[in-house]
């Protein structure tokens, strides 16, 4: 039967779950007789849920409880070769639950919401994952601005009422006319929006979003394993098109970008090498698994000069470290979007032809190059899943080195 609609359903048409606990009927509505043939509920409260596959998996190792969870490809399929009927339309009857930043510093608040409204040139998608980012991290502790009160998250595996699932990253907007937007230079568009700064993002239910800056996402990665891609996996990319053809590469702070890029790395035939906290074994655990050829503290030298590093950790005194790993023609490339200050350094190190540059935002080419390329590398993020509504933990244990690898809110 084709499915046009899911609607939550209870007596007289309106949901058990508005008002009251107790699970909610979905029927699925077709469209050619107009019957409807009432199915178990798949979604929290009662509103629409596309059904899940079979074979997807409910938990891997438990870490800190059992609400966080991480997993691996191998231990989950959510959302790879949905073998389910597109909805086309969405009736939600009950508020979208968002964990919102009321207020720079203080935790984040849960609330309840109306279903969003797209506008002009926008589509509604149904959040089914939102990676956590440490610049949701800077957000939340007040080290970058942003319009409050405000729906962190940008890093969106969503779900549109036809079926499609996009990709949702950081850039939400450009004006399209500048000359850095007419120059594929849209990442730096002097008007940019950004998703979960300027605009409301994924730690919610729902959210909406330019259609114009959705990402199309392959059909064989699924959701947990996809989100981390759009920001960490991006802004990791891009920093390593900034390193040339480097095959020495070093990487500091070895988190969510780390072990994704690592693997592009050592797929394109360059040698890793990994720099993580002193003393973080797990870290550099971590860094072998994914195929760095050495790791190590970020207080240890490399076991030879490095062609090019890049800095994740938002730690300035790691860059004149870095630096002075470098061979001559060196480069160090910084990816966050935030750092603490860099101490001054002699000329010396900078001398014979070593630079520095930072990297900004990022290019919807750049998420078209890195999701096309991410099946071939067969990327795989470790992952640390939790509820919505333990977003603020998961910032916490961010901020924390609580967990390797990538962190992701699931509704």
């Amino acid at each position: 039967m084709p499915v046009a609609a899911l609607v939550a359903l209870g007596r007289d048409g309106v949901s058990p779950n508005v008002g009251q606990s107790g699970p909610a009927v979905v029927a699925a509505v077709d469209p050619d007789s107009g019957g409807a043939a009432p199915a178990p509920a798949g979604g929290a409260g009662g509103s629409f849920a596309v059904p899940q596959p079979a074979h997807a998996t409910a938990s891997a190792m438990a870490i800190g409880g059992n609400a966080a969870r991480t997993r691996t490809a191998a231990d989950d399929s959510r959302g790879a070769g949905l073998g389910v009927p597109a909805c086309q339309h969405v009736v939600s009857v009950r508020p979208v639950r968002a964990m919102v930043l009321e207020q720079a510093g203080a935790p984040l608040v849960a609330a309840d919401r109306p279903v969003p409204e797209p506008g002009s040139g926008q589509v509604r998608l149904r959040v089914r994952a939102c990676a956590v980012c440490r610049t949701d991290l800077h957000l939340r502790d007040g080290e970058l601005d942003a319009p409050l009160p405000r729906v962190l998250g940008h890093q969106i595996v969503g779900e549109a009422e036809d079926g499609r699932r996009l990709g949702v990253a950081w850039l939400a907007w450009t004006d399209g006319t500048c000359r850095f937007c007419r120059s594929g230079r849209e990442n730096l568009c002097p008007e940019a929006r950004f998703t979960g700064r300027d605009v409301d993002g994924g730690f919610a239910e729902w959210t909406v979003a330019d259609e114009r800056f959705c990402l199309a996402l392959p059909d064989d990665l699924p959701d947990l394993q996809l989100a981390p891609l759009l920001c960490g996996g991006l802004i990791g990319y891009r920093a390593l098109g900034f390193t040339g053809d480097a095959e020495r590469l070093g990487l500091y702070g070895f988190g969510s970008s780390a072990h994704q890029i690592a693997q592009v790395a050592v797929w394109q035939g360059r040698r890793v090498f990994a720099f993580t906290r002193p003393g973080d074994e797990a870290a550099m655990a971590l860094a072998r698994e994914v195929g760095a050829e050495w790791a190590g503290g970020s207080d240890e030298p490399p076991p030879e000069p490095l062609d090019a590093a890049i800095v994740f950790a938002p730690v300035g005194p790691l860059v004149p470290v870095a630096l002075r790993a470098l061979d001559r023609g060196g480069t160090v490339v910084c990816a966050g979007i935030h750092m603490s200050d860099i101490p001054s350094l002699p000329y010396h190190d900078l001398w014979r032809e070593r630079s520095i540059r930072s990297v900004a935002n990022l290019t919807r080419r750049d998420g078209e190059e890195l999701l096309a390329l991410a099946p071939r590398v067969a990327v795989r993020t470790r992952v640390t899943e939790y509820p919505l509504e333990e977003a603020e933990r998961a910032l916490a244990d961010l901020r924390a080195g609580a967990f390797k690898g990538s962190a992701v809110l699931v509704p």
